[in-house]
């Protein structure tokens, strides 16, 4: 407190403060450090990212969305940004407005696997199910056939009576690593 006190635009001490504020549970004090940070260094993508993780915690998405919003105005391509932003927004039922943050990332990071699994979510939430089809087999392509994607693919291949490749997709999440991927392959299985 003394090295503010002396010099409120120690970056160090704001830092510390943020830190011992977040050990702390004092996500008010927190926010307000953050806030400071990210005044004091406008570059740091991290502390945007920090402060709006802080906001959705004080349930402030809107001040979260801003904050991030705010960064990717400064750097459009920043990946943890937009994924971040896009998750507020999906946990808000901002479904349209995810889509179109995703899509704009994915003009900075084509090979990004998160983007294209993060928008078949919001368009199986808006009830697209042939683009959330085809973003989790681009998500597929990429990582490798994940589990989570497979169990995915092969909900929406119910969705569409497809049931031959619904059971290959369930088929594949039975090898997974998470027993809960291999707990709901086995479900929709059974189903």
């Amino acid at each position: 407190f003394s090295i503010i006190e002396r010099n409120n635009n120690n970056y160090w001490a704001h830092s510390r403060l943020a830190k011992y504020y977040g050990e702390n549970n004092e996500l008010e004090k927190q926010e307000i450090e953050y806030l400071k940070l990210v005044e004091l260094n406008k570059t740091n993508k991290e502390n945007y990212c920090e402060l709006a993780k802080i906001q959705v915690k004080l349930n402030k998405p809107n001040q979260a969305i801003a904050t991030l919003s705010s960064l990717l105005n400064e750097d459009p391509g920043y990946l943890e940004g937009n994924i971040q932003l896009a998750q507020i927004l999906y946990d808000t039922e901002k479904f349209k407005e995810a889509v179109m943050v995703l899509n704009h990332a994915l003009e900075f990071n084509p090979t990004a696997y998160d983007l294209y699994f993060y928008l078949g979510m919001n368009y199986t939430r808006l009830n697209d199910f042939q683009n959330a089809k085809d973003n989790y087999q681009k998500a597929a392509t990429i990582n490798g056939l994940t589990g989570i994607s497979n169990l995915n693919l092969g909900e929406i291949s119910i969705i569409f009576k497809d049931y031959e490749t619904a059971e290959k997709y369930f088929m594949d999440c039975l090898n997974d690593d998470d027993d809960k991927t291999v707990a709901y392959a086995y479900y929709y299985l059974a189903k």
